[in-house]
């Protein structure tokens, strides 16, 4: 049989030897040139050195479904010519036998991580994570044959370069992921996934940290004091030196409204609605530029205090357009979270009060509400889901009331009994067992949980 076979395919054509026996399930494609199949296919010629001599590099792009035909063909002049197109993108695209690295990868794919695709930050990290710690590494590999024990590698390099395990985790499950995801789903250049396996431990994050009451007052009140230096401009005399009543606007609404610092300094005058006391969060502003805020839910309004309401009316500029911003700076341009940071940390300096970030102000804020307002109200006003509230600040949420079941179970912790004793005799367990119909108990006895009445 299989030298009848052997026959046959040398009375076939060389281009369809072995078609048959394999019917049309061969998923391979033959080269009619072995030895040049580059210039058969149309690569370009500085590609053409890289393709040359290998049939497996071009059997390799029907392994991927970049071809859609069955059955094996000849590359050259008789071949269709959907298959050499296919064959000449290709071959341009460098993935044959794995060609495309991850570094020429990266680079295609990064220029399309602009705004408003993408957050400003977010692309900023992008290339800042890969250009910096994984393209080092895993430049030169290639993309197709990139596999799970190669990011494990390079996790454990980053770890002993003392960098933490969030930072890490950053790194390589959210800006590499990201990349190796798009060329899996949108450019199709890899059919696996190199992240199935890899297993992260837990990451510790760092909790709030509010200030008290009394540093909150003291960093209010230096803001409101505080003389700023500012531009002269053209005048000749006149101060150079004043409050700059923004600044203290700008930290007495992060202080009692939990917004964010990209979402108060995204705040254009068309959103604020002094009569009834309100700000609509739109958008936010981050490395110079306006973007969506960081979630769905973040676009919300907000409840303002009195207080934050006369501060907002003293900074309205007579002839306010709608996009002009709320919060300027000594320059008079828009204020940016990240420039903030020069007064703020020299407020912090100044009265002694240890280093804390922006958001140091929005944990005061959720920290201070949280056993006065209900949750829907909280979530409404700060824009953080009841899950995150309960994760992050957890310990500022308001005690239950008396449970009248850990009441019970106290009680039999010290040694007396479950059911107090009634007055008119007999415990409430004895009244229980003459009545079965008034009360059950799905585990007897022996289910404190029933017995406790089922509270905790």
């Amino acid at each position: 049989m299989a030298a009848r076979d052997h026959e046959r395919d040398e009375e076939l054509p060389r281009s369809r030897r072995g078609s048959q026996s394999r019917g049309h399930h061969a998923r391979s494609v033959r080269c009619g040139n072995p030895e040049k199949p580059a210039e058969r296919v149309g690569v370009p010629p500085e590609l053409a050195d890289r393709v040359a001599g290998s049939r497996s590099r071009l059997s390799c792009a029907v392994l991927v479904g970049l071809f859609v035909d069955r059955t094996a063909v000849p590359f050259g002049a008789a071949a269709p010519r959907d298959n050499c197109l296919a064959a000449r993108d290709l071959a341009k695209c460098g993935f044959l036998n794995g060609l495309l690295t991850v570094a020429e990868y990266f680079e295609r794919w990064i220029a399309d991580k602009v705004p408003p695709e993408v957050r400003k930050a977010q692309a900023q990290d992008y290339r800042r994570h890969l250009r910096r710690y994984v393209l080092p590494a895993l430049g030169d590999v290639g993309l197709a044959r990139l596999m799970a024990r190669d990011i494990l590698g390079l996790r454990a390099e980053l770890r002993q370069r003392g960098l933490s395990l969030k930072y890490v985790k950053n790194i390589l499950a959210g800006s590499l992921k990201a990349m190796l995801r798009d060329a899996r789903e949108i450019d199709r250049v890899i059919m696996h996934d190199p992240f199935v396996g890899v297993r992260w431990p837990r990451v510790e994050v760092p909790g709030p940290d509010p200030f008290t009451a009394e540093e909150r007052q003291r960093i209010q009140a230096w803001f409101r004091d505080r003389r700023f230096s500012f531009h002269a401009g053209i005048a000749k005399t006149g101060p150079r030196v004043r409050p700059h009543p923004h600044y203290h606007a700008f930290v007495h609404l992060l202080f009692w409204t939990g917004m964010r610092p990209s979402e108060a300094a995204g705040l254009q005058w068309h959103d604020v609605d002094l009569g009834r006391g309100i700000v609509r969060v739109r958008r936010s502003r981050h490395l110079g530029e306006y973007s969506a805020t960081k979630t769905r839910q973040a676009e919300r309004t907000v409840q303002l205090l009195p207080a934050t309401t006369h501060l907002l009316g003293a900074l309205l500029p007579l002839h306010a357009q709608e996009d002009t911003p709320v919060f300027l700076n000594t320059w008079s341009r828009v204020l940016e979270p990240r420039a903030f940071l020069l007064p703020w940390y020299a407020c912090l300096r100044a009265l002694s009060i240890r280093q804390r970030g922006l958001y140091a102000m929005k944990d005061t804020y959720v920290s201070a509400v949280l056993p006065l307002k209900p949750i829907p109200w909280i979530e409404e006003q700060t824009g953080v889901a009841y899950a995150t509230l309960k994760r992050h600040y957890g310990k500022w949420l308001p005690l239950a009331g008396p449970d009248a079941a850990l009441e019970r179970l106290d009680r039999l912790a010290q040694g007396g009994s479950l059911f107090p004793v009634s007055r008119s005799g007999g415990t409430r367990r004895q009244k229980a067992l003459e009545n079965p119909t008034s009360a059950e108990c799905r585990g007897g006895e022996s289910n404190p949980y029933a017995l406790a009445g089922g509270g905790f």
